[in-house]
């Protein structure tokens, strides 16, 4: 649903990046560049601080879908 959703990424526990993005009633879609990713955990919060289950989070390497 549109809102605004924090973007939690953390690596063995420990959180590396925190993004608050607004989604508005269209799709949304953005990227940025991980390195060195070994247990990497990527989790979308809404305000409440609950995980959105139906959030859809892709890993790519160049054009190659590595993960989702």
């Amino acid at each position: 649903p549109a809102g605004e959703y924090e973007l939690l990424i953390s690596k063995a526990g420990i959180v590396l990046e925190k993004r608050t993005i607004s989604i508005g009633f269209s799709f949304r879609t953005f990227s940025f560049v991980l390195h060195n990713l070994v247990d990497l955990t990527v989790k979308v919060i809404d305000r409440e601080g609950q995980p959105i289950d139906s959030a859809i989070v892709m890993l790519r390497r160049g054009d190659e879908i590595i993960a989702s």
